[in-house]
């Protein structure tokens, strides 16, 4: 695998972009309106960053002219990881040209409120379909428009096309950003986006081996509770009592700043047949004491007030890239270069302010030297932790969580 990275910043691209090339890829359009190459092929182009900039660099034209082999993949964020370090306004870049993995794409339009399902459904059992004996699906990331899509449905789609395959394949990706503003997020594959989109990456073959590691770096602050009133991603009551009246008694001089203070105390929630995940708070209501979430929280689950210091936020960053580079197994014959897509929480970014670059820092400095980083900050980190695993049920939709996928072919 031969990666290269690329940032584009003050109307110029470091370093230049290669030679342009003749078009080599042929796509068409679907009787469901999803959008697909004919073939696999063995070249992904992965591009984040809002896509004002994408079109302010030249738009996707101009890169198929660059790179016109490639599936041209990318969304939307709430700040563009490149290396070590984190950007705005402007647009990251990874170019992954495999030796013998192969590649397809699938994305579908999402129409109207809190969807998911159907769509997360659909582009992986087509994702499944382009397997075989020999190119057997090894892995799947997932970017999605987060103000369209319901977490828990998106989950549920996971789950429902992973029943029955023999090979239930790693799964991780996230929800596309919108920086502060919490408005349009974009996703987008060889095509501007027109509308609110789901998009599904199949990465197929023998040679492809996948690390994943996802850590929050969050303590329990209080005893666990039963969530005994929510709808969707709002919360009203624990324990029978207002969730607001908690969180007044644990956060003291906390409480007045909500709910940006809220985003140092997440809540765990631990449903009765999923993984458990981090919710991120991000609005209350105090005419009905309601308090809205960054994610689903089902009636009935356990949940738990957490909190951590900065340290322990960095500290869970560098964990979870050591984890996905272990779980990737062993370096001595891999082929060419490795690549790591980190997915962090907005959250995250917003509780360690100025000290974001040391998440950063962290995670290159758990991996491979020459490894190249690349991703983004979310509105929401998809990913199964291989030692929270119930019963294959662990592919979540997680806040505040950094979530690294670790890429290397072997011979």
């Amino acid at each position: 695998m031969k990666v290269s990275s690329y940032r584009f910043a003050n109307a110029k691209w470091h370093p230049e972009l290669p030679e342009p090339q003749p078009s080599a890829v042929e796509v068409s359009t679907q009787a469901d309106g999803s959008f697909r190459a004919d073939t696999l092929c063995q070249h992904l182009v992965l591009c984040f960053g809002g896509f004002r900039y994408v079109q302010e660099s030249g738009g996707l034209a101009l890169l198929r002219r660059h790179f016109p082999t490639a599936h041209l993949v990318g969304c939307s964020t709430a700040g563009e990881i490149s290396g070590a370090r984190v950007y705005d306004r402007g647009v990251t870049l990874v170019s992954m040209e495999f030796e013998a993995t192969g590649v397809a794409c699938e994305i579908m339009a999402l129409h109207g409120e809190n969807t998911g399902e159907v769509e997360s459904r659909t582009l992986i059992d087509a994702l499944y379909k382009r397997a075989s004996d020999d190119n057997p699906l090894r892995h799947i990331i997932v970017l999605s428009d987060a103000q369209h899509v319901s977490g828990a449905a998106l989950v549920d789609g996971i789950e429902a096309a992973l029943d029955g395959q023999l090979n239930r394949v790693s799964i991780t990706g996230g929800l596309a950003g919108d920086n502060a503003r919490f408005g349009r997020s974009d996703v987008w594959f060889n095509q501007p986006p027109e509308t609110a989109q789901m998009c599904a990456i199949g990465l197929y073959g023998n040679t492809l081996q996948v690390g994943i590691g996802l850590e929050g770096g969050w303590m329990a602050l209080g005893a666990s509770r039963k969530v005994t009133k929510a709808s969707g991603n709002t919360l009203y009551e624990l324990d029978d009592r207002q969730a607001l009246d908690i969180y007044r008694d644990y956060l003291g001089d906390y409480f007045s700043g909500l709910p940006k203070s809220g985003l140092l105390f997440p809540l765990l929630i631990k449903p009765a047949d999923r993984a458990p995940v981090i919710r991120a708070l991000v609005a209350v209501d105090g005419e009905d004491a309601s308090m809205t979430y960054a994610g689903d929280i089902a009636e009935g689950s356990e949940a738990r007030l957490m909190t951590a210091g900065l340290e322990g936020l960095l500290g869970a960053a560098s964990i979870a890239a050591a984890t996905a580079r272990d779980s990737a197994g062993p370096l001595e014959d891999c082929i060419g270069d490795t690549f790591a897509l980190a997915v962090s929480c907005y959250a995250r970014r917003a509780a360690l302010g100025q000290r974001t670059d040391e998440e950063l820092e962290a995670v290159a400095s758990s991996l491979p030297n020459q490894c190249t980083v690349a991703g983004f900050y979310s509105y929401g980190e998809i990913g199964r932790d291989p030692r929270h695993d119930l019963d294959d049920k662990g592919t979540g939709l997680h806040n505040q969580t950094m979530a690294i996928t670790f890429l290397v072919e072997r011979a």
